[in-house]
This record gives structure tokens, sequence and C-alpha cells, in this order.
């Protein structure tokens, strides 16, 4: 797949040329009757390429991942830590309590009336996205442990009352330990 990703433009450049003069009824010097074919090489990848990095650009490519998503053994990790993937909040009442875990996709800083900063993060899980609303208090506790690519679980109140659910955020843990022994802490005390 990675070897086919490499030489991909090359492919499709070798195509557009050929099916180009084709529908204008010129030969070309590749063309079957002068006994030439034209042919591309696969390059040879280093067999320990980054998995993180081919299922990002199966998402650039396609607009979703195909193979795997960078996410699935995290999710299975925390499956008995979280309360609710991100397609579920919809079902919930508002202010429902929950606590959701992803990667954070995108950050949106904001400044209030009264001139304080807050903002709207968009975290993505192994099903889809939801929006993290981080109020001016818990954004200031916050605001430097949050980053793009950074995977947090987030505990706050479901809010319903703009169409697409969000959650009000109270805590965010960024420091995630996936060992059995932590995350069985993690679900009896819910830190």
């Amino acid at each position: 797949r990675l070897e086919l990703l490499e030489v991909m433009e090359r492919a499709i450049s070798v195509s557009g040329s050929k099916f180009q003069a084709a529908e204008i009824g010129q030969m070309t010097f590749f063309d079957s009757g002068a006994g030439l074919v034209q042919k591309i090489k696969l390059p040879q990848i280093d067999p320990n390429y980054n998995r993180r990095e081919q299922l990002n650009w199966e998402r650039e490519l396609v607009g979703t991942y195909v193979s795997d998503h960078p996410l699935r053994e995290t999710a299975q990790a925390l499956e008995k830590v979280i309360s609710h993937y991100s397609t579920e909040l919809v079902q919930l009442e508002n202010d429902a309590p929950v606590r959701v875990f992803g990667e954070i996709v995108r950050i949106s800083k904001i400044r209030t009336k009264k001139g304080d900063e807050m903002a709207f993060v968009r975290l993505e899980d192994t099903r889809g996205s939801n929006k993290l609303v981080l109020f001016p208090k818990t954004w200031k506790r916050f605001s430097g442990l949050l980053n793009y690519g950074k995977v947090v679980i987030a505990e706050g109140k479901v809010d319903l009352s703009r169409g697409e659910p969000s959650v009000l955020v109270d805590d965010i843990k960024v420091e995630l330990k996936l060992d059995a022994e932590h995350l069985q802490q993690f679900e009896r005390t819910g830190e």
C-alpha cells in the first residue's frame, strides 16, 4: 500500500497523458503499435514505516481511515473507563454526566463578553467527533496541556441546546496510562 502511495501521482500522470492523447487521436511513443509499454516501478519501502503516518495518508486521500483507526487500541483499553462514544451523546438527556475520550483535532479560542478566553475543542474518537466546551475557568486550568494530536479523557455534562451535542467540560485527563492496574483504579475512583 505504501509503495502504491509513493508512485500514485506518477501513475495518474501517465494514465492521464495516455487517455488525453487517445482522445485527440494522437499516437504516443508508448502505444502498443511501437511495441513499447511504459512501466512504473514500485519503490522499496522500509518495513518499519510509521503506521500512524500511513493511517493519516489514508484519511487525507480517502477522507476516512480505511485499514484501521489510530485510536482503536486506546478505545479498547478505555472501554470500561469512558461512559460514551461521540455518536452516543445525541441519545442522552441534557446535562447528563459523561466521560469521553479522543484525539484533539481542532482548538478554537474565543473571548467572552467579559474579555476572558475560552475554547471549543474538537475531539475525535473511533466512531466520530464531538465538541468540547471549555469555559474560561476550565480553559485557564488546561490550556497549556491541550495540543493538536493529544489523546485525552474529558468529563462533564452533555449540552443538547444547540443542535449538535457538546460536552461542557469540568475536568480533562491528559496523561493517560493504559496499563491494567491504573485503569482499574481509574474505574473505582473516577479519576
